[in-house]
Parts: C-alpha cells; sequence; structure tokens
C-alpha cells in the first residue's frame, strides 16, 4: 500500500521558509483535495461486484473498443496514472475485497520467508496452513481458507512484510501491457472498487459513452 500524499504535505509545510515553499504547499494540497474527493465518489466494497455484473457486457463491449482504436503505450500511461492517484488515497484495509475472494498459490521462496517469518518450521506451516496446488514443483502450495488466513479483523496483513508477490501487486494496473490484460482487468472490477473506478474514467477518457450512443 502506497504513502498517501497528505504525508508529504506536511512534512512540506513544516520545512517551508519562502514563499516559493507555501506556493508549492498550496499547489499540491489543492491536488491532494481532489484526489480525495475521486477516492471519495468510488463504489462502496461491498457494493462493487453487484454493480460491476451490471456493467459486464458495456465492459466487454469497452475492452473491444479499447483493442481496435487504444495506443497500447498511451494505455499503460493512463491506466499508471489513475492506479498511482486513486490508491495513494484508497485505503486498502477497509476493503479487504481481494483478501477473501482468491485463494493465494505460494513458491517455494515465499513459503520461505513466511514460515520465517511467524517463527515457525516449514513443514509445519505448510500443514496448519497451505493445500496442494497441483500444480509445478515451483508453485506447490495454496493458502487453504478463504477469506485469507492472514487478514486481520482490522483489515490490515498478518505478513505484510513478506506478503507474496502477487498480493503485493494486485490488481496490476500499474504494470505494462494492460491491453493484452483487459479481460482480467474487467474481472478484478468486481473486486476491487478502484478497479471499477478506473474502467469507469477511462471510458470517459477515451469517449466510449458518446461512441456509444452513435
Amino acid at each position: 500500500m502506497q504513502k498517501p500524499l497528505v504525508c508529504f504535505q506536511l512534512n512540506l509545510l513544516w520545512k517551508a521558509d519562502d514563499f516559493d515553499d507555501i506556493i508549492s504547499f498550496v499547489f499540491f494540497t489543492i491536488l491532494i483535495i481532489a484526489t480525495v474527493k475521486m477516492g471519495g465518489n468510488m463504489v462502496r466494497p461491498d457494493e462493487v461486484k453487484v454493480k460491476a455484473q451490471r456493467l459486464g457486457e458495456q465492459n466487454y463491449k469497452f475492452r473491444a473498443f479499447l483493442k481496435n482504436r487504444a495506443d497500447r503505450d498511451e494505455l499503460d500511461a493512463k491506466f499508471l496514472k489513475l492506479h498511482n492517484e486513486m490508491f495513494a488515497v484508497f485505503d486498502c484495509c477497509k476493503c479487504t475485497n481481494c483478501c477473501k475472494a482468491f485463494s493465494i498459490i505460494l513458491d517455494n521462496g515465499e513459503i520461505k520467508k513466511i514460515a520465517a517469518s511467524l517463527g515457525m518450521i516449514e513443514n509445519d506451516f505448510i500443514t496448519e496452513y497451505l493445500a496442494n496446488a497441483d500444480l509445478d514443483d515451483e508453485k506447490p502450495y495454496k493458502i487453504k481458507e478463504m477469506p485469507c488466513s492472514f487478514l486481520l479483523s482490522d483489515g490490515r496483513c498478518r505478513i505484510q512484510d513478506c506478503k507474496p508477490d502477487v498480493c503485493a501487486e494486485f490488481p496490476f494496473t500499474n504494470q505494462p501491457d494492460r491491453l493484452l490484460r483487459l479481460y482480467s482487468i474487467i474481472g478484478h472490477a468486481e473486486i476491487c472498487p478502484v478497479v471499477f473506478e478506473m474502467l469507469e474514467r477511462l471510458k470517459g477518457m477515451y469517449g466510449f459513452r458518446n461512441w456509444v450512443r452513435k
């Protein structure tokens, strides 16, 4: 989870000793307010699945629209910008949908790190928390419980410092080649309010709704 921008701003104000610093503080504060307002209008975590499913047909039409019209690098840049802006203010601990929706597959290195962080012998950790994933030798196990065994009651992750890469990187909207991953992004919009909002904003950026009305 990214550090909120407001922490940076308070630090900037504390160090401000001339007019240019004050102007910078005011500018970035306005930016933060606009960003928080954007995040505050997001769909609620407990409503996102139903709302995304209602837009399912439209989202698949939007996928086809992007496939035929969007430049790959430009789309990646738009996703990255939205990702950084939204996750800077979105509190994942108040959502945790992804922690409840997936059975996470671990590789051998992740198993070693997590077992060590919990002070457990590796075999004991496997017995208590994991199940056979029926995949290859590099990723032999998955977390057996859903919601995730390491999801705490306040939404934090018990293994935050060594959480699996797939957890740390979800929903992958800051990664390249999003044009080739639109199916998975549409699926993730049923889980993550940020992804749902990204798709809605991208529809506006690309003039999709005007195109649909024609």
